[in-house]
């Protein structure tokens, strides 16, 4: 190995799936306390409502973004929802020092961005790390009906 980082982009399967954690610069965590982790060993703990939005990237793929602004402000009006889904992404970009989430009106997870609930893949030159934890850290979402409905389905996947 030189040493030199590889691209995501490079290190990803033809398949589309994602790089193995080790490859990736970013990593978002979701299973215990929802965070960033970069490689180089910082973490960023995420907002309850960020967790949600990365999450339901990750285990769902791409979702239109007045469904998932919606889901994540159900007592905002549509403008609002959009407004606020808007101001969050604004920040995990500006934490992350780049995008999470694509900016189209389909949003999915930016390519080159890691998770840990993905299966596990190891490399002879890894030593064994459980994930462990429960999705989202047992983060309360009850007053969003909606989204506590699907993190609770989540959780019993």
């Amino acid at each position: 190995m030189s040493g030199e980082p590889t691209p995501a982009h490079e290190s990803a399967d033809a398949a589309g799936a994602r790089p193995h954690a080790a490859d990736v610069e970013l990593r978002v965590c979701l299973l215990g306390t929802p965070r960033l982790a970069w490689r180089d060993g910082r973490l960023h703990t995420l907002q309850r409502r960020d967790a949600a939005l990365l999450a339901m990237l990750v285990l769902d793929g791409p979702a239109p973004r007045s469904r998932v602004a919606l889901q994540l402000w159900p007592d905002a009006d549509p403008e609002g929802a959009r407004n606020n889904l808007r101001q969050r992404l604004f920040r995990l970009r500006r934490t992350a020092a780049r995008d999470v989430g694509t900016a189209d009106d389909v949003l999915r997870l930016a390519d080159g961005i890691g998770h840990d609930l993905a299966p596990p893949v190891r490399r002879p030159d890894e030593t064994p790390q459980a994930a462990a934890g429960e999705l989202l850290g047992g983060l309360d979402y009850a007053d969003c009906a909606e989204l506590g409905d699907w993190v609770d389905a989540a959780r019993e996947r």
